[in-house]
């Protein structure tokens, strides 16, 4: 995966997805040190999280009176963007203008990947198995609906999806997995 090839990193953002970010990283890969959390905005940010320093891209008194912002920030080590995915944009063109080249977005697949495989190793270290939904599909799938039901995992599982007369038209269509199944209420 991407990450297996640094082992120094700064991720961007000072909140819950850039910290959930530095937790499955930190689990994951082992050899990754994360060297600052950055920021850019107006929102209240820490000084540090566990340990790590944050700093403020955009009015920082640690940076103020730096000639050279590599003396502290070393464009070289890649920056791995974690807020939400609208702000994205805006946060790459402020780290390219300030020398930053390797800009990675964590987008939703790859926080849905990382989340897994955290979630994977977690239980794998408790004794448990980590199975997802999936493993246990109905009709769409037989072969993984047989190959749930050979491995002991039980036959089909199901989401029921709460539906009324009341509820607005989707803006965006939505394709139901075939685990889901709509109820009327």
């Amino acid at each position: 995966m991407l990450f297996s090839k640094f082992n120094r990193i700064y991720i961007f953002g000072a909140h819950s997805r850039a910290r959930t970010l530095a937790v499955y990283l930190t689990e994951l890969y082992p050899d990754i040190s994360i060297v600052a959390f950055l920021t850019d905005n107006t929102e209240e940010n820490p000084t540090e999280i566990n340990g790590v320093p944050v700093f403020d891209l955009g009015d920082d008194t640690r940076l103020a009176d730096v000639e050279d912002i590599e003396d502290i920030l070393h464009t070289d080590i890649p920056v791995f963007i974690g807020t939400r995915g609208v702000f994205h944009e805006q946060i790459s063109e402020h780290l390219h203008a300030l020398g930053f080249a390797k800009i990675y977005p964590v987008t939703v697949e790859l926080d849905l990947q990382l989340r897994n495989d955290f979630l994977k190793c977690y239980f794998t270290k408790q004794g448990r198995n980590f199975d997802k939904i999936d493993d246990f599909a109905g009709e769409a799938d037989n072969d993984v609906a047989e190959e749930a039901e050979h491995a002991g995992k039980g036959g089909n599982a199901a989401v029921y999806v709460a539906k009324s007369i009341f509820d607005k038209d989707l803006t965006v269509l939505y394709e139901p997995a075939s685990y889901e199944k709509e109820i009327q209420v």
